[in-house]
């Protein structure tokens, strides 16, 4: 299977010693394990078991016990797919690229995503030193930061980024630098921040006005290691587009509300689009 693997371009670590199966998977951060159930010391289902309690990484086993009880035990233990012994090579290997491809999504770096019955979360702490923001820009003029911490399913990350003046006074520029340990991914991305069509509110109604209209469009490079399906750098631009509202429904801050459009260059589903809403407190 580690040749299979090695002919698609994947990075494999087989086990050498079965009382530390559990270290080896932290160390090594795989993003597919592969497990028999007859193993020395403690069996699959045993190691299924404790991965499954640290990690949501998929699971598969592939065994010659292949009957219906050891097939549902697996599953009720964790497992993501059960493969019986003997296989055809290739059609293992197209299993296991399906459960990656679904498993896995880098559409964005550091993005809130949103699609029905999925949210991603995240918690960290931040540190920065920035200029205040103009009410008629989107950006600091000046300013550096960084942030750790974990988004859902484990994942820890750290950001650094950073702001400029742009090429007007209302204008300016982003960079940021993400790393995401568990999926050992990482991205530059710059965007360039610009205020259009400003909008004379008190011609609106009282419940809401809009401020403006913000428009900024992003180059990213992303880096991924170890995935077969996509390539190891690749590019995304696009743009966002968001109304700045005001006293929305008498609420006290700014609403920036829109939408968000991303090019994943030579990607197979290289389209993608999300909702910007954020509430600046």
């Amino acid at each position: 299977i580690a040749k299979l693997a090695a002919a698609w371009d994947m990075e494999s670590h087989i086990v050498e010693d079965f009382r530390t199966v559990l270290s080896d998977c932290a160390s090594f951060a795989p993003h597919i394990v592969l497990l028999d159930i007859s193993l020395p010391f403690f069996n699959g289902y045993h190691w299924c078991a404790e991965i499954r309690k640290l990690s949501r990484v998929p699971i598969v086993f592939i065994s010659s016990a292949s009957d219906g009880m050891n097939i549902v035990t697996a599953m009720e233990m964790g497992a993501d797919d059960f493969i019986a012994k003997p296989f055809d090579g290739s059609v293992l290997m197209a299993k296991l690229r399906a459960l990656l491809r679904h498993t896995y999504d880098f559409a964005g770096s550091a993005t809130l995503l949103w699609h029905p019955g999925a949210c991603v979360m995240s918690a960290g702490i931040r540190a920065y030193a920035v200029q205040n923001i103009p009410a008629s820009c989107i950006y600091p003029k000046w300013g550096i930061g960084a942030e750790a911490g974990m988004r859902s399913g484990s994942y820890l990350y750290g950001q650094l980024y950073g702001y400029l003046p742009g090429f007007y006074e209302t204008h300016g520029f982003s960079a940021q630098l993400y790393y995401e340990a568990m999926s050992r991914s990482a991205s530059v991305s710059v965007s360039y921040a610009m205020p259009v069509l400003p909008v004379d509110w008190d011609a609106l109604s009282p419940l809401v006005y809009v401020k403006n209209f913000e428009l900024i469009p992003f180059w990213t490079l992303n880096h991924s290691k170890g995935l077969p399906f996509i390539p190891l750098n690749y590019h995304t631009v696009g743009a966002s587009f968001a109304a700045v509202l005001g006293n929305f429904w008498l609420v006290p801050y700014d609403i920036h509300l829109g939408l968000r459009y991303s090019y994943r260059i030579n990607m197979e589903d290289p389209h993608s689009w999300s909702l910007v809403f954020s509430v600046d407190i």
